[in-house]
């Protein structure tokens, strides 16, 4: 998805590269043979908070998607509805904003 979000805001003017591990993407920006790497918010958090000030957070951050998303398997239809009542129980006590709070936005919301 990545690459789609770079195309729509740069068009062509990027040659972008794809790897399939974080340790590739890594070592290529440690071998400048790429000038930035995108990834999501909690992985770029993390790889600058345990890099020994070697990699820097750029930029803002780009939002993309409408959130997280919980699978179930086919025919679970009980446990679908269990959780969705969950949800809408943490969404209207402040449960919700509170982890999202804490966890996914860096204690900002």
């Amino acid at each position: 998805v990545y690459k789609n979000v770079l195309i729509a805001m740069f068009g062509s003017k990027l040659d972008i590269l794809i790897y399939d591990f974080q340790a590739q993407m890594l070592t290529a920006l440690h071998n400048n043979e790429v000038d930035v790497l995108l990834m999501d918010k909690g992985t770029a958090d993390y790889w600058y908070a345990n890099s020994d000030n070697i990699y820097r957070l750029l930029g803002k951050r780009i939002p993309y998607g409408y959130g997280y998303g919980i699978l179930a398997a086919k025919g679970q239809e009980v446990l679908i509805s269990e959780i969705n009542a969950a949800l809408l129980t943490i969404q209207a006590d402040g449960t919700y904003v509170r982890i999202y709070s804490t966890y996914f936005s860096g204690g900002a919301l």
